[in-house]
């Protein structure tokens, strides 16, 4: 009867799991092309990790975020789920919005290459530092659920 229980909860510990190394590896994958491509070639590429890794992110967000209430039946603040969805909203936006609304003109159309380039640079660390904020409610959210639903846990 007890491992019936604890099974939901090895889910989302997984899920959490699964939703943290695609952020990891896609924040640790930027930040090197994103230095060797301003001295080289005047123009971001983000490889398919980092661009692979919000989108995944945000999917395996969603699933824990429904496996919990549904499977654990596990109670969330809903301040706590607003305040993480925002900021991931807004941690995405900055990361991936300024190269596709052409903030700061192209290489090809300015002549401030410097200048254009440490824009891009601080709004990309801009939006990793709201995405890890944004982890860190997530996983406060999580934790405070667990430990309610264990606190209402009825004894065997």
């Amino acid at each position: 009867m007890t491992a019936n229980r604890l099974v939901p909860l090895g889910f989302l510990f997984a899920a959490l799991l699964l939703a943290v190394f695609p952020v990891v590896l896609g924040a640790g994958a930027a930040r090197p092309v994103i230095d060797g491509v301003l001295v080289e070639t005047y123009s971001i590429v983000r490889p398919w990790s980092a661009q692979l890794s919000f989108p995944a992110a945000s999917i395996l967000f969603g699933m824990l975020y429904w496996a919990g209430a549904r499977l654990a039946g596990m109670v969330y603040r809903p301040a706590l789920l607003w305040a993480h969805l925002a900021l991931w909203t807004a941690g995405s936006a900055l990361l991936f919005a300024p190269p596709f609304l052409d903030h700061g003109a192209q290489a090809s159309e300015s002549y401030d290459f410097a200048g254009n380039f440490s824009r891009l640079h601080i709004l990309s660390t801009a939006g990793y530092c709201v995405t890890l904020i944004s982890l860190a409610i997530f996983a406060i959210c999580i934790g405070q659920a667990i430990l309610q639903r264990i606190r209402r846990a009825k004894p065997l």
